[in-house]
């Protein structure tokens, strides 16, 4: 999960899109650490 792409908005403006992103990107360590840790990676 290196780079964040989206193929598909449905139902997202621009504006919306740029913030789910940000948000993505500011947490994406957090969430793949609690998803290794859950997982036993």
């Amino acid at each position: 999960m290196r780079s964040l792409e989206v193929e598909y908005q449905y139902g997202y403006n621009e504006r919306e899109m740029k913030e789910l992103l940000a948000i993505v990107s500011e947490n994406r360590d957090a969430w793949i650490g609690a998803w290794n840790e859950f997982f036993g990676f």
